[in-house]
């Protein structure tokens, strides 16, 4: 059995329109949501021992935001092919994950992740807004079976949605 946790990355900012898409950081929203959705981790999913991310500044914010919840536990990498993911490239990021980490967290962008989701999980439809968390259980043996178009269905369920606005209304 594995665990795996997809969260959208934090709110960015379009304040700068000189930066790249790919530079883009968190606004301040942002920059409050991706503590209080780290803590939240920490909180429900301590086991978690591998952070995968888009390197793309503010998916590499929310997730830094996570490991450093962690104190620096789990070990955070950074996955160019996870930038502009459709569902594919990234179940084949999942794919190729050491058997010994039995919960990841996926830390990417829209709409690949939505995609993703409801790939594995054919019941699964809802918006993933930003620094939304979804929780799958996986009932495979090795992240590899992940991998393939057809691998994963049936054996693969959506347990929790924590949405940031639902969690913490203050923000």
């Amino acid at each position: 059995m594995k665990q795996l946790l997809i969260l959208r990355h934090a709110k960015s900012s379009w304040s700068h329109p000189e930066l790249s898409d790919f530079d883009r950081p968190l606004n301040a929203r942002g920059q409050r949501t991706a503590p209080k959705m780290a803590a939240l981790v920490h909180e429900h999913f301590p086991d978690l021992s591998l952070i995968l991310s888009s390197p793309a500044r503010r998916a590499k914010e929310t997730a830094q935001a996570v490991a450093r919840r962690f104190g620096g536990q789990p070990h955070l990498e950074l996955e160019p092919d996870l930038y502009h993911a459709d569902a594919l490239q990234i179940r084949h990021c999942l794919a190729g994950c050491d058997e010994r980490h039995p919960c990841v967290m996926l830390v990417g962008h829209n709409p690949g992740l939505e995609e993703c989701i409801s790939e594995l999980d054919g019941d699964f439809c809802d918006p993933l807004p930003t620094a939304g968390l979804v929780v799958l259980e996986c009932a495979i043996e090795q992240w590899r079976e992940l991998g393939d178009e057809d691998s994963g269905r049936g054996s693969v369920h959506v347990t929790a949605l924590y949405l940031p606005r639902q969690q913490f209304p203050d923000l």
